[in-house]
C-alpha cells in the first residue's frame, strides 16, 4: 500500500474516531442534561468569547440561520482536527490521542463555563474522548499492520480495515443523530409553546387609530403578523 493511501486511511481514522467521541457524549448526554453536549457548551463559549460587531455581522449575514452556520463551521473544525488526530497518530504516537484529549479538555471547560452547568456535565465528554481514544488506538494499529502486511495480503487486509472502519464511523453517526434528536426533542420548548392557548381579553384593545401606519417607503407595518416574529439571541438551545 502507498504511503499517499496510508495517510488517507489515517485521517479517515481520525473522523471517525471524532465521531464514536461525539456520540458516545450525545448518548450520556441524554439522562444529565441537553446541554451537556460538548458540541453545545463549544459554541456557546465561542458566542460568549466573540466581539459583538462580530456577531451583528453572522445576523446580518445569515439572519435566522445564525446559529446553523455557527454549528456548520465547528463541524468542519472538529472534521479538520479530526483528520490531524489520524495523522498524528500514525507518525507520532499518542500525538493523535493527546490532541482529542485536549478537545476535551476545552469542551469541558466550555461546558462548567455555563450557568446552570454542573461538574456532571463534563462526564458525557470525558467518556466520549476515552472511547474515541480507544478507537484511534486500535484502528491506527491494524492500519500499522495492514500497511506492513505482504503484498499478496494487502487487498484482502485493506477491504477488512476499510469495512471495520466504516462500520465504527457509520454506527457513531447513527447513535449520536439518534440522541442528538431525543436531546433536541426533550428541550423541545416550541411545541409545548404552539399547544398553549391564551384567554381572550376581558376587554379587547381599542381600534389602531386612522393615522397611526406611517406611509413610509420601506418601513415595517405597525402590527406584525405572528407568522412573521423570529427569535435572535444567544441560546443555542431554548432552555
Amino acid at each position: 500500500m502507498s504511503a499517499r493511501n496510508v495517510a488517507v486511511l489515517a485521517g479517515l481514522t481520525g473522523v471517525a474516531a471524532a465521531l464514536v467521541t461525539l456520540a458516545v457524549a450525545e448518548i450520556l448526554a441524554l439522562p444529565i442534561s441537553p446541554a451537556a453536549s460538548p458540541l453545545f457548551g463549544v459554541g456557546s463559549l465561542v458566542i460568549d468569547v466573540v466581539p459583538g460587531e462580530f456577531k451583528t455581522l453572522v445576523i446580518a449575514l445569515f439572519g435566522t440561520n445564525d446559529k446553523a452556520a455557527l454549528f456548520v463551521a465547528l463541524g468542519l473544525l472538529v472534521l479538520a482536527l479530526a483528520i490531524l488526530a489520524g495523522l498524528l497518530q500514525l507518525r507520532r504516537p499518542p500525538a493523535g490521542s493527546i490532541l482529542i484529549g485536549a478537545i476535551a479538555a476545552v469542551a469541558i471547560l466550555a461546558l462548567l463555563t455555563r450557568a446552570d452547568a454542573t461538574p456532571l456535565w463534563a462526564l458525557p465528554t470525558l467518556l466520549g474522548a476515552a472511547a474515541g481514544i480507544l478507537v484511534l488506538g486500535r484502528l491506527v494499529r491494524r492500519l500499522r499492520i495492514m500497511s506492513a502486511a505482504s503484498v499478496s495480503n494487502d487487498g484482502v487486509s485493506r477491504r477488512a480495515f476499510v469495512g471495520l472502519l466504516v462500520g465504527s464511523a457509520a454506527g457513531a453517526l447513527v447513535l449520536g443523530i439518534t440522541a442528538r434528536t431525543v436531546n433536541a426533542a426533550l428541550a423541545a420548548v416550541n411545541a409545548v409553546r404552539e399547544h398553549l392557548v391564551l384567554p381572550r381579553p376581558a376587554i379587547a384593545a381599542p381600534p389602531i387609530p386612522p393615522g397611526a401606519q406611517l406611509a413610509i417607503p420601506g418601513i415595517s407595518s405597525l402590527v406584525t403578523p405572528n407568522a412573521e416574529f423570529y427569535r435572535i439571541d444567544t441560546a443555542l438551545q431554548v432552555p
